[in-house]
């Protein structure tokens, strides 16, 4: 084998020295295996297995004693059930086909376990998917994969042309395979009598297969599961199993294949640009302080390592339809543009993503709209699964934090007491007192820190909060007197357990002690007397004064770890575990005071102890948008309110070519500015009341909002619809283009009233309809009743959409409140002019391709924490897994695209 010139367009490459030494393979691989552990060892061969068979052939017993487990990525094959297994016709068996037969021989002569992935057991992969994260980012390593994987084509072209491939790789086989063109469309185009001569690269945009990941996916920890249902695979060979995987009925569903590269290549991307994820080169992108990353925002969802959590989901679901029908999904998708759109059309039955062009099934069941008591026991029952999930976390975590506390302090309080009155002065030994009481304090810190972080200021842990705060108060006035008691025994002569005379810092640390106690009851008296019935307030003031309680005790151990690291004949003399044991108790101290005090430490904290002990059903994740974990509200409260707000208006043509575009740019942005006329209305005692964050538009005279409304409304026609429901609520991102959004808007609407018999659909836009009063937290509370109060989701779906925080919530919300996505609507958001057309659908596609929730965006003015709780309790793989499920439909629309006309 010859390597290509491709290969190596790899930035770095060229620096590799040429005398650089370099060991020949086949010792490179005895030395690993010599100096391995027993049967640590995966072996995974992607090429000719030539160095395989020489290493068993050189020290046959050393491989079996050190190998685990071989992937390899070929074939085998044999006549009949009792017949021999011999290696198939595969390329890297046929690199060196007695080496291959000797490797595959060998393993089952020997017992070594194989995993074998042949090329029928590999599913198709859409190659857009490297081309998309290349286009997405600036990554070099993307960038390298995916010319290497175009190159790489274009050279397999050149082979074909030169009839250099098997005889069942002709022109046709690679035009369907990497090129999405089908026997019908490839003989009517005539594309057999394509040359070597043809730039072959415009034509690909089919799939590829992804040998080689198949093969490291059978022996991957995270992975391997996916491969346990296929019953015949696992073929015993003198009493060892071997995974073999050498038919189309062994092939995994591709969504596996696809989830685990974007999650690789986000890692990869996130390791290799760094910064705020990948820097987007597509227009409308904005980078630098002009946004704000959300994982920056709620560190919690700056979590790129997310195998595990689609690994398990991916397994869950996958042995889930087993169950269910017998067999294994097949999803492997054709390769032909026709069959392409079919499958977009199957998996409607799944994601129900149906009319992901201009086209409206008014034949299809149309989406109901719920009443307002239905919604609001829909409400409750989501509020009421949050809050169970809540307790599930914070009630154990409370009990056995608190528990633990109380027996921490018991046994200093014991041991203390113990040393007093029982031993003697001088047999005492501070060391072997210090040691215990940094065991009992590092108990203390991390009862204390998963008690506190468990809990919530919301009403449903009032009882818990409460709790903890009168909790920690009589532990804090117990040790402020115990401390008292200890300086006054100190400074009268008489002897003090824990604080020998011989220091120097025996007097300033009972003073810090001191301190430490009267600060700390101090603030805690002040939030259970003053705060009692505000929550958030109270929960705040508790975090604080207990980091700060743990960060004084933290600073007194780390005193005496310094003075014993300072004095030498101590440091030599003294007990062995002195030192490690405080050591240990310092740092977890100061982890325990960051996660409780710390703004960006303790949101991470409290995700990573809601993912390990809770779990939530769907509705909880439209909880936080009513309210839950910020304030209390009733929903049906909120229903009228979000009811009596709720003015749609209607698509017409007026509205279209005069409004619509300056409404589609500014976005809800456009609406959070503090009208001047609040200003000049008095409260009853006659101050001016200043635009505010807690004033709701029911503060404000309905009138003025209203009039505001109709009046912008009226100069262009529109008329607001006062009806209890609309025909479609509009996603769109106000960083994509305005006027294509306007153009593909006013297609769809025209599509619409020429299937309504000339009716234009009433829309709910939020930069047209939403109160011009509201702030976010309010835009945020309405948005489940506004949409609840829509028949169809619309996704003006541009290359930014999917990169705010604000639509992929809304999204989630109609997900929640709809169980399905029956009733979308995706229009592609594309410039007007051929220069603007491919590059525009390149970074839609590429959009939902590289999709990740840690990489949205979400501006400053739209900042708010109910986004990022609804974000945490739906999880990052669930929120990844319903975006990309968008990708069929997307690329169905994008292949159905017709330019919009310029007039409305």
């Amino acid at each position: 084998y010859s390597a290509q010139p491709h290969e190596y367009l790899l930035e770095g490459h060229g620096q590799v020295r040429e005398d650089a030494d370099l060991v020949e393979g086949h010792a490179l691989l005895m030395q690993i295996l010599r100096e391995a552990r027993p049967k640590s060892l995966t072996m995974v061969c992607v090429a000719s297995l030539r160095d395989f068979a020489d290493a068993m052939l050189a020290d046959p017993d050393l491989f079996v004693a050190k190998v685990a487990v071989v992937a390899i990525q070929g074939g085998l094959e044999r006549d009949d059930e009792d017949s021999p297994w011999r290696p198939d016709t595969s390329v890297n068996n046929m690199f060196d086909i007695e080496g291959a037969a000797h490797v595959y021989q060998f393993c089952f002569e020997r017992g070594v376990p194989m995993t074998v992935t042949s090329r029928l057991a590999v599913p198709l992969l859409p190659m857009q998917l490297a081309r998309s994260f290349a286009e997405s980012t600036n990554c070099p390593v993307m960038t390298y994969l995916a010319n290497a994987q175009f190159l790489g084509l274009k050279g397999l072209w050149q082979k074909l042309c030169e009839g250099k491939l098997p005889a069942r790789c002709n022109k046709q086989w690679y035009f369907e395979t990497f090129c999405g063109i089908n026997a019908d469309h490839f003989a009517a185009k005539g594309y057999d009598t394509f040359g070597a001569e043809i730039d072959i690269a415009q034509y690909l945009n089919g799939f590829v297969k992804p040998y080689d990941v198949l093969a490291l996916m059978t022996v991957l920890p995270l992975t391997r599961t996916f491969f346990n249902e296929f019953e015949g695979a696992q073929v015993v060979v003198n009493g060892v199993s071997h995974l073999l995987l050498l038919n189309l009925s062994f092939t995994i569903p591709v969504s596996f294949v696809i989830n685990l590269l974007r999650d690789i290549y986000v890692e990869v991307v996130q390791f290799t640009v760094g910064g705020d994820g990948p820097l987007a080169k597509g227009r409308g992108q904005r980078k630098g302080r002009d946004s704000i990353a959300l994982r920056k925002m709620h560190p919690v969802l700056n979590a790129g390592r997310l195998l595990a959590a689609h690994a398990a989901e991916a397994a869950k679901s996958h042995e889930g339809h087993h169950r269910r029908t017998g067999r294994l999904p097949s999803t492997t998708p054709s390769p032909s543009l026709s069959k392409k759109r079919s499958n977009a059309s199957d998996s409607r039955s799944n994601n129900s993503l149906v009319e992901p062009s201009f086209f409206v099934n008014t034949a299809g069941r149309r989406s109901s709209v719920r009443s307002e008591a239905k919604l609001s026991q829909f409400f409750e029952k989501a509020l009421a699964e949050a809050i169970q999930r809540q307790a599930r976390i914070s009630r154990p975590a409370a009990i056995v934090g608190i528990t633990c506390v109380m027996l921490a302090v018991a046994a200093m309080v014991i041991d203390i007491v113990y040393i007093s009155h029982v031993l003697p002065y001088s047999g005492y030994d501070h060391d072997d007192h210090f040691v215990r009481t940094a065991v009992y304090q590092t108990v203390a810190y991390m009862a204390i820190s998963i008690s506190l972080l468990a809990l919530h200021p919301t009403r449903a842990q009032a009882c818990y909060l409460r709790t903890a705060a009168l909790t920690y108060l009589f532990f804090a006035i117990l040790l402020g007197c115990s401390d008292a008691a200890n300086a006054t025994q100190f400074f009268s002569g008489a002897y003090v357990p824990g604080y020998p005379r011989a220091s120097k810092l025996t007097p300033i640390l009972l003073v810090l002690d001191i301190m430490r106690s009267v600060l700390c009851s101090a603030m805690l008296y002040y939030a259970i007397s003053r705060l009692w019935g505000h929550y958030r307030q109270l929960c705040r003031l508790v975090y604080v004064s207990c980091a700060l309680f743990v960060g004084l005790l933290t600073l007194h151990t780390f005193a005496r770890v310094l003075e014993r690291l300072i004095d030498a004949e101590q440091l030599v003399n003294g007990r062995p575990e002195f030192l490690p044991v405080l050591a240990l108790s310092v740092v977890i101290g100061t982890a325990s005071s960051l996660a409780l005090a710390h703004p960006r430490f303790r949101p991470r904290a409290q995700g990573w102890l809601a993912k390990s002990i809770g779990s939530a059903g769907r509705r909880a994740t439209i909880a936080p948008l009513l309210g839950f974990g910020t304030e209390d509200r009733d929903p049906k409260e909120l229903i009228s309110e979000a009811s009596r707000s709720f003015n749609p208006i209607k698509c017409t043509d007026i509205y279209l070519s005069e409004q619509c575009a300056n409404d589609l740019q500014r976005g809800v942005l456009g609406r959070l500015r503090p009208p001047n006329i609040i200003n000049a209305f008095k409260n009853s005692s006659g101050r001016n009341t200043r635009w505010s964050s807690r004033h709701s538009p029911s503060v404000i005279p309905r009138a003025i909002a209203v009039s505001r409304r109709a009046e912008a409304l009226s100069l262009h026609g529109v008329a607001a619809e006062r009806a209890g429901a609309a025909d479609l609520y509009i996603v769109h991102s106000m960083a994509d283009n305005s006027t294509a959004k306007c153009a593909a808007l006013a297609n769809f609407a025209r599509e619409w009233g020429r299937r309504k018999n000339g009716d234009k659909p009433t829309i709910w836009l939020d930069s047209a309809c939403a109160p011009p009063l509201a702030r976010v937290d309010q835009l945020l509370s309405f948005m489940p009743v506004h949409m609840s109060k829509c028949r169809k989701l619309v996704l003006l779906w541009g290359p930014t959409l999917v990169s705010r925080t604000w639509c992929i919530c809304e999204i989630l919300c109609w997900y929640i409140l709809k169980g399905t996505f029956e009733n979308v609507v995706v229009l592609p958001v594309v410039r007007v002019g051929p220069e603007h057309r491919a590059t525009d659908l390149a970074a839609i596609i590429a959009s939902v391709d590289t999709f990740h929730l840690m990489h949205a965006q979400i501006e400053y003015a739209l900042r708010s924490e109910r986004i990022t709780l609804m974000l945490e309790i739906a999880t990052v793989a669930h929120v990844n897994a319903i975006v990309r499920g968008f990708y069929p439909t997307l690329l169905t629309a994008c292949s159905l695209y017709r330019e919009p006309s310029d007039t409305v």
